[in-house]
């Protein structure tokens, strides 16, 4: 028998549908070894974290996109995975959500900013990720 979560999108909290297990990369990583981990991983972006453990950015597949977008050919391209860092192509940690935060807040900001991931830190620590797709699988129940 499967049971459903009856409560709706506007109370649950973000605790209750975020993934804890979250993929991360650190800025010294080449963006060849960033794209290997997405398809590894079946990601398309991931928290980037500092020495401390703590987040101090985000990267996507866009951003890897204009990386190639700016090679004037394959073999500039080739050598720009190779040699540029992570640090030097992932974008600022953005919003942040802590996990007794609303899940309606996250949705409006998907909605809103046309967002593609957020995540949930707590006390400098990284908890999980929420994308649109957690927000989806929430409405039918299975969160």
């Amino acid at each position: 028998m499967i049971v459903h979560d009856t409560r709706g999108v506007r109370a649950k909290t973000v605790r209750d549908v975020m993934k804890p297990h979250v993929v991360t990369v650190v800025p010294e990583m080449t963006v060849r070894e960033l794209v290997q981990t997405f398809l590894e991983e079946h990601v398309r972006g991931a928290p980037v974290l500092g020495p401390t453990g703590k987040v101090i950015g985000v990267v996507s597949e866009a951003d890897v996109l204009r990386v190639m977008l700016h090679a004037r050919s394959a073999e500039e391209e080739a050598r720009d995975l190779d040699a540029r860092r992570v640090g030097e192509i992932m974008g600022p940690v953005g919003l942040v959500f802590a996990p007794g935060d609303a899940v309606a807040r996250v949705a409006r900001s998907f909605a809103a900013d046309g967002l593609q991931r957020v995540v949930v830190i707590e006390n400098d620590i990284l908890l999980g990720i929420v994308t649109p797709a957690d927000l989806m699988r929430s409405l039918d129940g299975e969160a």
